[in-house]
C-alpha cells in the first residue's frame, strides 16, 4: 500500500503506510534531531517497500540509531514512547 506524497525538505518521495508509520514513530520519539530525521527519511525513501525491522537495520548501519533505540523503537510502535 502506497500513501500519499510527502514532502520531506527539497525532495519529495511515496513511501509504504510502514515505512511512514515508523517514521512517524521516529519523529515522536525525538531522537533526532529535524536535520538528521530528514537524512533518515531519504535514506529509508531509497530502499524498495522495506519491512520495519529492515528500515531499523539501516538506521543503525548507518548511525542514526543505536541497537537499543531501533529495538525500543520496534517494542514501542504505536505504544507510549
Amino acid at each position: 500500500m502506497i500513501v500519499p506524497t510527502r514532502r520531506v525538505d527539497e525532495y519529495r518521495m511515496q513511501v509504504s503506510k510502514s515505512t511512514s508509520e515508523f517514521l512517524t514513530l521516529l519523529k515522536k520519539s525525538d531522537l533526532l534531531p529535524q536535520a538528521d530525521l530528514q537524512d533518515a527519511a531519504l535514506t529509508v525513501a531509497q530502499l524498495d517497500d522495506p519491512t520495519q525491522q529492515e528500515i531499523a537495520d539501516i538506521l543503525v548501519e548507518d548511525g542514526y540509531l543505536t541497537h537499543y533505540q531501533a529495538d525500543r523503537l520496534l517494542e514501542v510502535r504505536f505504544g507510549a514512547w
